[in-house]
Parts: C-alpha cells; sequence; structure tokens
C-alpha cells in the first residue's frame, strides 16, 4: 500500500480517460499528458493505460508501506526516496517503510507516479480515472489528501531487467511552443483578420487555466458576427473562441458541448506538450492538414509500441 502523508497541490488518480461513454454525460478525463502515462506504465510492465497519480506543479509525501516498483514519469521534479534523489523515467524498488518526495516541478506542469501492477481502485465505465467536478472514479472522486491509503493491485516479487529500466525523458527535447492545428469546424464564424489573428499572434497561457481548458491572452480573433452557435461536442484540444476574442484550448477536464465557435482543433500529437506548457509561456499556432496529423500520430505509436517489445 502507498500511504498520502503530504499531499500535493492536485494530486489525482487518471487513466487514458472515460472514453465513449460522452451520450451518458461522462467527461473523458484522464491524464493532462497521456504520452508521459503510457511511457510510466511502460517501464513499469503494466498496460499502457494503467491508472497513476498526477500530480500538478508540486508533489507531495509518500510512504510505501509493503516493497514496490515504482517510476515517475512527465515533468522533471526535485524527487527523493529516504533522501536519495531520483529521476524521471526510471523505475526504482521501494522497501516497505521508505518515503518518496516529490517537490517542485520543472520544464513541465504535471509528473506521474505509478506502481508496477497498478493501484486497487474501482473502473467506473472502463476507466479509473478522477472526475472531480462529478465526484466519481479515482480515490473517493476527489483529489488525494493527507492521509489516504491507495492498495496495490497485483504487486511483482521481481520486475525483470531493473537496471535496464529507463528511458530519455521526452521532454528534454521538446522545446518548441509552436502547436499545429487542423482549422474547423467554425473557422468560417471568424473574419479574415480574425484568422490572421490566429495563427500570426504569440499568446501567452494566463494563470486561469486549469485541467478543463487552456485560457489564453492576446490579439483578439474577431468573429463574423457574435461567435455563438448552437450546442455541440467539443474535443480534447478544440480552441474556442467566446466573444471577446481571446481563445481557450479545451484539455482533459472539457465540457461534453460548448455554444462558442471553435476555429481549429490542436493535433493529438502536440497536445501532451501543450499539456505541459507553463503558465505565462508563449505559445504560437501552424495549420497543417489531417492527413498529416494522422501520420504523425501514427508514428508516435509506433515508436511506442516499439518501446513496448522493449521492455516486454
Amino acid at each position: 500500500m502507498l500511504r498520502i502523508i503530504k499531499a500535493g497541490l492536485l494530486d489525482s488518480i487518471q487513466d487514458l480517460g472515460r472514453v465513449g461513454y460522452g451520450d451518458l454525460g461522462f467527461c473523458s478525463c484522464g491524464a493532462m499528458d497521456t504520452h508521459s502515462l503510457e511511457i510510466l506504465n511502460i517501464l513499469l510492465g503494466n498496460d499502457r493505460g494503467e491508472a497513476a497519480i498526477e500530480i500538478c506543479i508540486m508533489g507531495g509525501e509518500y510512504e510505501f508501506m509493503q516493497d514496490g516498483f515504482f517510476a515517475i514519469s512527465g515533468a522533471f521534479c526535485n524527487a527523493s526516496l529516504s533522501g536519495t534523489s531520483i529521476n524521471t523515467c526510471r523505475v526504482y524498488k521501494a522497501n516497505a517503510g521508505e518515503i518518496l518526495k516529490v517537490e517542485l516541478l520543472h520544464g513541465g506542469m504535471y509528473c506521474y507516479l505509478g506502481i508496477c501492477g497498478g493501484f486497487a481502485l474501482e473502473s467506473i465505465y472502463d476507466s479509473k480515472s478522477s472526475d472531480l467536478r462529478l465526484g466519481i472514479g479515482g480515490f473517493e472522486g476527489r483529489k488525494l489528501q493527507n492521509g489516504d491509503i491507495l492498495s496495490f493491485a497485483k504487486q511483482k516479487q521481481d520486475l525483470g531487467n531493473l537496471k535496464a529500466r529507463f528511458v530519455k525523458n521526452w521532454l528534454q527535447n521538446s522545446h518548441s511552443n509552436v502547436f499545429r492545428v487542423i482549422l474547423g469546424p467554425q473557422d468560417d464564424s471568424f473574419t479574415k483578420k480574425g484568422m490572421q489573428s490566429f495563427l500570426n499572434t504569440e499568446y501567452t497561457i494566463t494563470s486561469r487555466s486549469n485541467r478543463m481548458g487552456l485560457r489564453l491572452q492576446g490579439e483578439a480573433i474577431e468573429h463574423v458576427s457574435s461567435g455563438d452557435i448552437a450546442s455541440d461536442g467539443i474535443a480534447f484540444g478544440a480552441v474556442q473562441v467566446p466573444g471577446d476574442g481571446q481563445p481557450i484550448i479545451l484539455m482533459a477536464d472539457r465540457q461534453l458541448s460548448g455554444g462558442y465557435a471553435k476555429i481549429a482543433n490542436v493535433i493529438s500529437e502536440d497536445l501532451p506538450r501543450l499539456a505541459q506548457s507553463r503558465y505565462n509561456s508563449k505559445i504560437k499556432f501552424e495549420v497543417i492538414d489531417i492527413s498529416e496529423a494522422q501520420e504523425l500520430l501514427a508514428k508516435r505509436d509506433e515508436r511506442t509500441r516499439r518501446l513496448q517489445r522493449e521492455f516486454s
């Protein structure tokens, strides 16, 4: 078991999301950085979508109440096990009684703490993810608190090739602030000037951002009329533009539908990098076509599968 001695700023249980239940009113939720979660689970010998603790900005202190293998992925962080520094994207063995400390994150917004075998949590509509607004999933439907105890599901006594279970953190090579988008579905709701503003402005991610959406500040995007539409579905990475012209990128905890026109959608390949973008950082947009976006996603999936075969 793992005991939360001191919870982080926003520790919650997340997997790859509650996909396919929007018609019942459930947002997918899930990890903000799905790529780091998959890498974490591959290193630990878990299913790629196994749930982990998502840590935002600042972590806490976690006591291993029994022996276990663990790893941290995602944003770089100052972390230590019983006083010894540890690295991201590397598997370690913790002995019963040892305490893991995760301090301030840097180079990103989210990191993931996972256990070999995963946590023993109820799956609700095919996911263990916390929906913090509805209060379901994860650990009692809420963020983790001091004193919470998470039981291990299928702990292994031995994890082969422990010393070789590490990879280079992909965020080391992730320095571009340009995010690729596919235009639409309501790009015709914006003037030519508005479209130029969207593509030529360097926007700032404001501190009003959260798991629901990234609020941007920059040159206003001009609508043809009011910018309101009949409500329709919202995808992860949709860029909607309210009447004030300041774009909002909808993220993991987004609402299911909305009545603001959506000028574009950030491609799936770039969403993990976007999720790791810090408050007050600058971002720009670049248009590509859907076939290129699909090819980029397929290449990432193949790299992930190759990594999975390496550690299987």
